[in-house]
């Protein structure tokens, strides 16, 4: 019998409204040698019932797995323990891939052995604007993480682009149940510890932003960042300067929330204040959002039919 060659773990909790568009992206792959593992994590909604009506529907090797409410992390965890691939690819219920993502993917890690963790460029798109897209780039892992924690930039998004050698792994480096919205990052830096992670350069994936994801939580984001810092420190030090840019991004965050500002005007308040880790975070915010809207336009002819493409 052929061994799978990659198994697709998708955690979903309460995502009726986008687990369609998810498990259509899945179909559309053309690496056709996969199996799919559905995790439940509790849904009180009409998740569970669209999607046994739609594998049911849909020739493919799926399978359901079901917890009780324990969050993203146990589920990918869960499906983790559960798959019998070569290759773990992770995907969230409200995103979706491109049709060449888990090919493109494989072919990258099959050629390169030392990888045990390799993560995509994604898109960012907006449930209620669509036309709005922003595109997320990673010059290198160092570079991401360094970012990432600092908010800076943006997230890896390990939990939809990431492709996992399953070679290897054990317990000791999954994902934390313990975080709720940084669970990416302190696995990434795991991993990074171990062994080689690398960015592949091509947008493989859409990142949907919609109501009530977690990462809009601010008070967890603080938490679970300050957890980062102090578990990560000793191994990566610039870890230690990333509190004071965490402070100015919130900063930043309360102004435009609480007193409607722009992110220019934040940045005349910040320069006005002289607070200069401010005035840096909010020019690094400016910059990296006017550099994530520039978009090759065949990457954009491409959004423009997965997300006009009917079930």
């Amino acid at each position: 019998m052929t061994r799978v060659k990659v198994s697709i773990i998708i955690p979903v909790y309460d995502k009726e409204s986008y687990i369609l568009d998810c498990l259509k992206s899945v179909c559309a792959q053309t690496l056709e040698n996969w199996e799919c593992i559905l995790i439940d994590d509790g849904s009180t909604d009409n998740s569970l019932f669209i999607i046994r009506e739609f594998i049911n529907q849909h020739a493919g090797n799926w399978s359901i797995l079901s917890q009780k409410n324990e969050g993203p992390s146990a589920a990918r965890n869960l499906g983790i323990h559960n798959a019998k691939g070569e290759y773990f690819a992770f995907l969230d219920a409200d995103d979706i891939w491109f049709p060449e993502k888990l090919a493109r993917q494989v072919k990258f890690m099959d050629l390169h052995q030392e990888v045990n963790l390799s993560i995509t460029n994604y898109v960012i798109f907006d449930t209620q604007e669509k036309k709005k897209l922003r595109g997320v780039r990673a010059r290198s892992v160092e570079n991401l993480l360094n970012k990432w924690l600092d908010m800076r930039g943006f997230g890896g998004l390990v939990e939809s682009t990431g492709m996992l050698r399953a070679k290897g792994v054990n317990d000791e480096i999954l994902f934390d149940p313990k975080l709720r919205t940084t669970e990416g990052l302190d696995f990434v830096f795991n991993w990074h510890k171990r062994g080689k992670v690398t960015v592949i350069k091509e947008f493989l994936t859409l990142y949907r932003i919609s109501p009530g994801q977690l990462h809009q939580r601010e008070d967890l984001v603080k938490q679970n960042a300050r957890l980062i810092v102090e578990r990560h420190s000793s191994t990566f030090p610039q870890t230690r300067s990333a509190q004071e840019f965490q402070r100015a991004y919130f900063y930043l965050s309360n102004l435009r929330n609480k007193e409607g500002l722009d992110i220019f005007k934040a940045l005349f308040i910040a320069f006005l204040a002289l607070d200069l880790r401010v005035f840096y975070m909010a020019l690094s915010l400016i910059s990296r959002n006017i550099w994530a809207k520039v978009l090759p336009f065949p990457t954009r002819e491409l959004i423009k039919s997965i997300l006009t493409t009917k079930p």
